[in-house]
């Protein structure tokens, strides 16, 4: 190969405590921890929206969502209370495309995130073992922006091999990847999916009748997932194998594959499934979906042994629970979960440390792991709970002046902590609780509500760890003079985080989650009964009198946290009504009220 030599000047565009490349399901957790955490923060994002597989890959379901609260319960959160969401066969979460693209802005706005779309990283600025900063290429052509801890969320490892960190590719032996997969959407069909094989037995049986001998069934597990618009769906079908997805030349050849088999699968349904005659193709993702590149080497790996035996780590960031899902990179199936049999466990935050790279983190499916554990905690829902650990440590980092090397040796227990603050769930683990809180007189006019500050905010292994009052009946917070309080945290009971039976500690709940405002095939999913709905907050005077501080009628969420920057005597907490969830009428529902936490500082 030939090359040509650059002498150029580049001007430094920016400054920030925080840089996150990548605008993915990681890069959006990374950008709104590290904001929300005060750091001033800068998303870079080569396309023209965030949610990188969710929205310009197209893809649903929400996967491995109901074991993690923090940002993901958030985002479910505030996609049920616009009506964007569905409940399909076997408990997936599905949603509307747009309405996430909308959300996310929403969210990177509110915490002051600076985003950068269509400019594609380019280069690291490097000194020595320490990363300064990047280079992007956008329309205003090549500029620096330096940063005090940059956030690798490019799912590929871009930055990090780079930058020069050593990475794995494949599968031992061979470094063959998984398949890639080019989603589409599609309307006006009458077909629902309830098990994985469905449509393709279907498919089969149609061509068998119709003497179809050309078709290439090239995946037997494809998915039409539903959207939350009538007769419309996402579908997971295409496989394009053996090719590279760090070769550009490679990318382009399995994006035009990839649209030429959506072509024919779409013209196959239209001719000889019934279901699909009026079956009309929307939209091809924009990006490719490419399930496996490079691994990052981390200061540690996850191994298949970590997951085969659900363990648990003292520097553990969130709980992974997805099965190991390999799309094989030379058959037409996915291999069996028997054979991988796991258990859930934890991501500890040595792996999203490359090793020989100071002030570079790494989230998503390009962290420290095997080939069989990529397989598993390279979904969704696990790449915005790594983000949110990320964007977390990147911020305490930069508040200390530590690399993030450091703080995971220094400041695990803080960055721990911070995650439960934010309601991410690390079982095993107690939330500090607020000074203040443990200061007051802390009261309720019905039953024992001692355990709102256990430090637990979820229900696990057989102990509620929450309190059932009743609505009307205050809980109440005295202190011993007027105090200066600044705001107050709940956490209620949104049915959607009972992650383990009783019992079982190791096995996942698996009831259905009840927060769909839609009704499907007859049943309509509705609130939970004992979520709280509306509630007041009084604070007391130095006269003695009570004033309303905070209300919500409406309220949708599990995890509250808001300001009130007030001075009171005491402050109180009244749930007015919850949810009914069989008939969502708007008096009062059950007069249960269940909450896991309410606490003042």
């Amino acid at each position: 190969m030939d090359y040509i030599r650059e002498e150029r000047r580049t001007p430094v565009a920016g400054e920030y405590d925080v840089i996150v490349v990548g605008g993915g399901q990681a890069g959006i957790g990374a950008a709104i921890a590290a904001g929300r955490a005060g750091a001033r923060t800068l998303l870079i994002e080569k396309y023209g929206c965030l949610g990188g597989m969710w929205t310009s890959g197209l893809v649903n379901p929400l996967f491995d969502y109901k074991n993690k609260g923090g940002l993901v319960q958030e985002i479910v959160d505030r996609l049920d209370a616009a009506g964007q969401s569905v409940l399909v066969a076997g408990g997936m979460y599905d949603f509307d495309i747009e309405e996430m693209k909308y959300l996310l802005d929403e969210m990177t706005g509110e915490a002051h995130v600076e985003i950068l779309f269509y400019s594609y990283f380019a280069d690291v600025l490097k000194d020595g073992a320490r990363i300064n900063g990047v280079l992007v290429e956008n329309k205003a052509g090549r500029r620096a922006y330096r940063a005090g801890v940059v956030i690798d969320c490019t799912g590929d490892g871009d930055v990090a091999a780079r930058f020069g960190v050593p990475c794995e590719i494949g599968r031992p032996g061979d470094h063959a990847c998984q398949a890639m997969t080019l989603m589409y959407r599609m309307s006006g069909f009458d077909f629902y999916q309830r098990g994985a094989r469905e449509l393709y037995e279907r498919m089969v049986e149609a061509g068998r009748a119709h003497g179809v001998t050309d078709y290439d069934y090239n995946f037997d597990q494809p998915w039409i997932l539903k959207l939350p618009a009538p007769h419309a769906g996402v579908c997971q079908m295409t496989h394009m194998r053996g090719y590279d997805g760090l070769d550009p030349a490679d990318l382009s050849a399995a994006l035009i594959e990839g649209r030429r088999r959506v072509h024919d699968a779409v013209r196959f349904l239209q001719c000889h499934v019934p279901e699909f005659v009026d079956m009309h193709l929307d939209q091809t993702a924009e990006m490719l979906g490419v399930r496996e590149t490079r691994r990052v080497h981390g200061l540690y790996e996850l191994t298949m042994d970590d997951l085969r035996e659900g363990r648990r780590f003292e520097d553990g960031i969130c709980v992974c629970a997805f099965n190991v899902d390999i799309h094989q990179p030379d058959g037409t199936s996915q291999e069996k979960s028997e054979d991988y049999r796991m258990k859930p466990y934890h991501i500890p935050y040595r792996c999203l440390v490359p090793v020989g790279a100071d002030n570079l983190l790494m989230a998503g499916r390009c962290i420290s792991g095997s080939f069989e554990a990529h397989a598993s905690y390279r979904v969704t829902g696990d790449c915005v709970a790594m983000g949110q650990a990320a964007g977390t440590g990147a911020a305490i980092a930069v508040r200390y002046g530590l690399s993030p090397r450091e703080v995971c040796a220094q400041k695990i227990c803080e960055i721990q902590d911070a995650l439960m603050q934010d309601d991410c769930f690390l079982p095993g683990l107690r939330r500090a609780i607020s000074p203040l809180s443990l200061k007051a007189h802390l009261t309720c006019e019905y039953g024992d509500c001692s355990a709102l500050i256990d430090g637990v905010d979820r229900r696990i292994w057989g102990c509620d760890h929450g309190y059932f009052g009743k609505t009307n009946k205050a809980i109440t917070y005295t202190f011993d003079g007027p105090t200066d309080v600044a705001g107050f945290r709940l956490v209620l009971d949104s049915d959607l985080n009972r992650e383990f039976i009783d019992g079982n500690p190791d096995g996942l709940h698996t009831t259905s989650v009840l927060f769909y405002p839609i009704t499907h095939e007859g049943t309509t999913f509705g609130f939970p009964r004992c979520l709280i709905k509306h509630y007041l907050i009084q604070a007391q005077g130095e006269d003695g009198e009570w004033t309303t501080v905070f209300e919500d009628t409406q309220n949708h969420q599990r995890f509250i946290r808001q300001a009130l920057n007030v001075r009171a005597k005491a402050i109180r907490f009244i749930p007015l009504s919850t949810y009914f969830s069989e008939t969502k009428i708007e008096d009062y529902g059950s007069s249960v009220a269940h909450l896991f936490n309410f606490e003042v500082y």
